[in-house]
């Protein structure tokens, strides 16, 4: 029997232990070759070759699955389309890691220094045809988007030239329905049926096209002719989702009626949405209630009153109501007045028009001149143009803010899309809804002649919200009133717009790139230099004498917000309440609505309104 030869062992040198990377790869590793003269013996000696070389070089270098070009094979044969960059690297790596061969085999180290050389070669030529055909892809990737992006310039100019002739053909037909100026005087009935104690309510058309007619609530002045001609017409805007009766919730806090007792002729403006603000496309009737009075002969008589509609749809913002409603308003009540140098009061958002309108409108020397009117005194209750981190970073946080902060996460196509910011929030049906949930539970406030209530009732008193009163500075059954017909609904382009207001800068003109409607002309421009407008600044530039009030405890502008905007504008500052007084002490405090109707406002608060004007004047 013969003996067995001994096992063959290579002698090159192994450089890369094969690791299994996929099945295949495995498969090739396990499969051994068997000696036939050695009895069953495997053979130490895996059959590897280029090829398989190539197999693991490719496993490794995945990363140039996506490089595809034209390769030049290692024999220097005709570049194929079906190869790609990888496979040149696989090439060079196959021609460096062949295994060695004994000193006695036909090659040579000069042979194995070709191989290599033309491995390179290939290589190179592929990287070179790689880049050239990236560059040719890049260009025709160009000139692709180009056609394109004339393509999409196309269609957004048809659709700007049909949106056009579409506004045009909708506000030639709004000119054709716009309804005169029409003005109703409220007598006692007429005062009772509304809950507000105006003198006369004017309904002006805002603009040719707009659609709207904002509603004036006046009040005439008190203490004769001769004194009424020294004393300054006054407008006032209510808040943001506000109306009137933030001004006149009650005779006993009215602070419309008491500048009007001073001398003073005040205008409540009600901008469109807001309030008894009428829509054109809307028949009269549906603005229009009926009741039947009793003058005490006995015989009952028919009397017609303004109604409330809440506005579901509709597509304005800050600066709509600012430019168009605002200035509107001011030029009819310096015609009907006859006296151009008006001065304004705002609450909360009002606060921020009257400034704004203060800062971009027409000066004091343009009155007679290229305008009827200018606003040349401001007051802001509870309000101000920045309320961010930046301009005071101790402050706490605005409750609004924090709403606020979910515009920036709006998706761009619904901020500046006019079928979605066309809705508005619902504030007026959820706070009558909140007004009936608590007199259903509860019963009825207790009343406002301070008599005691019973322990059921006594719940009213701190059941107020701390956004908007502070508990039991207001009295309950004003907050009823409030909650009842204070507040209407908001459209959320305006509060995309507000937004601004707690970013640092502060409150800013609209981006122009939002899908607001501008039917009627705007009267001011947005931007300077192609910079959209901050109007805090605006108004630090024009030096209009200002006055600012605010409560101690309000959350939505805090005092040292307040503060901070006035010392910027040069406004004289007042904050009313003492906050290092125990938080359940509710005479000693004031939040956002208690300035304007809490228990202690007229005391307190009104007169140094009212010095502020009289000192100027």
């Amino acid at each position: 029997m013969d003996a067995p030869k001994p096992i063959a062992v290579s002698t090159r040198i192994v450089r890369h232990r094969p690791r299994s990377t996929s099945r295949r790869e495995a498969t090739d590793r396990r499969r051994t070759t068997t000696n036939p003269q050695s009895n069953g013996f495997l053979s130490r000696e895996p059959k590897v070759d280029v090829d398989g070389r190539a197999r693991l070089a490719r496993s490794r270098s995945s990363s140039m699955d996506d490089m595809e070009t034209v390769s030049v094979d290692v024999d220097g044969r005709k570049p194929s389309k079906s190869k790609s960059l990888r496979d040149s690297f696989d090439a060079v790596r196959g021609a460096v890691l062949a295994p060695s061969e004994p000193p006695s085999a036909a090659s040579t180290t000069r042979s194995f220094t070709t191989k290599v050389r033309s491995a390179f070669t290939g290589l190179v030529k592929d990287v070179s045809m790689t880049f050239d055909e990236a560059w040719t892809n890049r260009e025709e990737r160009e000139v692709r988007e180009d056609a394109r992006e004339r393509k999409k310039r196309a269609r957004t100019l048809v659709a700007e030239r049909k949106k056009r002739a579409r506004d045009a053909k909708s506000r030639a037909e709004l000119r054709a329905m716009r309804p005169a100026t029409e003005v109703w005087t409220m007598g006692v009935h007429e005062k009772n049926a509304i809950g507000l104690d105006c003198d006369e309510m004017h309904f002006v058309p805002i603009g040719e096209a707009s659609g709207w007619s904002a509603a004036l609530l006046r009040y005439r002045a008190d203490g004769g002719a001769a004194e009424t001609t020294t004393r300054r017409p006054i407008i006032m805007v209510p808040g943001c989702a506000s109306n009137a009766m933030t001004f006149d919730v009650d005779k006993s806090v009215s602070l419309a009626r008491y500048l009007s007792e001073r001398g003073h002729e005040v205008w409540i403006v009600e901008s469109r949405g807001v309030g008894y603000a009428r829509r054109w496309s809307r028949p009269r009737s549906d603005y229009v209630n009926f009741i039947k009075v009793d003058d005490g002969d006995g015989v009952e008589r028919e009397v017609e009153v303004p109604k409330m509609r809440s506005v579901g749809f509709g597509l304005w913002d800050f600066d709509t109501l600012l430019n168009e409603d605002l200035f509107c308003a001011c030029e009819y009540v310096a015609r009907v007045g006859g006296r151009g140098d008006l001065a304004g009061v705002g609450h909360s958002m009002g606060g921020m028009l009257v400034g704004a309108l203060a800062a971009i409108g027409p000066k004091p020397s343009d009155i007679g001149v290229s305008s009827s009117w200018s606003m040349t005194r401001v007051c802001t209750i509870a309000s101000c143009l920045e309320c961010s981190e930046e301009s005071d970073p101790e402050s706490p946080v605005s409750v609004y803010a924090r709403f606020s902060a979910m515009a920036g996460h709006l998706p761009r196509g619904l901020t500046a899309n006019p079928s979605t910011t066309f809705v508005h929030l619902p504030i007026a049906p959820a706070s009558v809804a909140t007004a009936e949930a608590f007199q259903f539970v509860l019963g009825p406030p207790p009343p406002i002649d301070g008599s005691k209530p019973d322990p059921a009732k006594a719940f009213w008193q701190n059941s107020v919200s701390p956004v908007t009163c502070h508990p039991g500075a207001t009295d309950p059954e004003f907050l009823r009133r409030l909650l009842l017909r204070g507040f209407d609904n908001v459209p959320l382009s305006l509060l995309i717009q507000m937004a601004t207001l707690f970013t640092p800068g502060g409150m800013r003109s609209r981006d122009p790139t939002m899908g607001v409607d501008e039917s009627a002309g705007v009267r001011a421009k947005l931007t300077r230099d192609g910079e959209r407008f901050r109007y805090i600044d605006e108004l630090a530039a024009a030096q209009v004498p200002s006055l600012a009030v605010t409560g101690d405890v309000d959350p939505i502008f805090p005092p040292n917000q307040v503060r901070a905007y006035a010392k910027k504008i040069g406004a004289e500052c007042h904050v009313f309440g003492d906050i290092d007084a125990p938080r359940d002490d509710p005479d000693a405090h004031f939040s956002h609505y208690d300035v304007i109707c809490g228990r202690h406002a007229r005391e307190r608060v009104f007169p140094t309104i009212a010095r502020f004007f009289l000192e100027l004047d």
